[in-house]
């Protein structure tokens, strides 16, 4: 399994290890993963937490093409990983329950069932997610803000695409992972062009996911706003795209690596 992070301390995003003088601002996480079928259920074989800094107290507005926001991502071409993957999935997922003011995921309840099936150990932040997801009682105070970008009102829609084109998030660069059918192929995904390139890959789409699925719920609930379109290609090759090598177009090309 591999990790791919822009963070310092990615197991600490909210930074409550630490003792600071003064709060940290508020974070909006957006959650999502990429699955494969291997022959008898839905298996995660990446997954990325997306975080973008909001203000205290209004919309946060955004630069419209060169946004900055903080990422883990993780991914394993190896089944044998799986609850590895999941065991990182579920600490980000507990932490930004506790700690971030807004945790959003896409059709959350399908990702979370399928989270808790591949999990090696209990998953305590997936199941604290579906509960509070469940039933809003369980939503305490000081607790995150549970947003799912495929429920509600408009720009919700269940199909993700949809959602970021009625939020004014411009998609032409989404090459990786939103254009991808909920499960794809475990042949495809497990490095039909070589194990480097299809981890990053994978790694790249649940980024790419998660940050539309976080641009889509900021503006579902208030916290987020920005000028025209968003433009999400310019805010991942400022931010991520370096992170991944093996995915950047060969010299006088403008077409993304593919695996499929």
């Amino acid at each position: 399994m591999r990790t791919f992070t822009n963070l310092i301390r990615p197991d600490d995003p909210y930074r409550v290890g630490r003792h600071l003088f003064r709060k940290q601002p508020p974070l909006l996480a957006g959650f999502a993963a990429i699955w494969v079928d291997d022959g008898e259920r839905a298996v995660p074989v990446s997954a990325a937490m997306v975080y973008l800094r909001l203000h205290r107290i209004q919309e946060k507005v955004l630069d419209p093409e060169r946004f900055d926001f903080g990422f883990r991502s993780v991914a394993t071409i190896d089944a044998d990983e799986t609850g590895k993957l999941v065991e990182v999935a579920d600490l980000d997922l507990l932490q930004a329950r506790q700690h971030a003011a807004v945790l959003a995921g896409h059709s959350f309840l399908d990702d979370l069932y399928g989270l808790s099936a591949a999990a090696a150990i209990p998953a305590r932040g997936v199941r604290a997610v579906e509960e509070a997801l469940k039933d809003s009682a369980a939503r305490r105070r000081g607790m995150a803000q549970i947003v799912d970008t495929a429920l509600g009102d408009d720009p919700a829609s269940p199909d993700l695409r949809v959602a970021c084109m009625r939020s004014g998030v411009t998609l032409e660069s989404a090459w990786r992972g939103l254009s991808l059918p909920f499960v794809i192929n475990d042949q495809h995904a497990r490095g039909q062009e070589g194990d480097e390139t299809a981890v990053e890959w994978l790694a790249a789409a649940a980024v790419e996911k998660a940050l539309a699925v976080a641009l889509v719920a900021g503006r579902m609930a208030n916290r987020c706003t920005w000028p025209g379109k968003a433009h999400i290609g310019g805010a991942l090759e400022k931010v991520a795209w370096d992170g991944f090598p093996s995915l950047l177009p060969a010299p006088g090309s403008d077409q993304p690596t593919s695996l499929f």
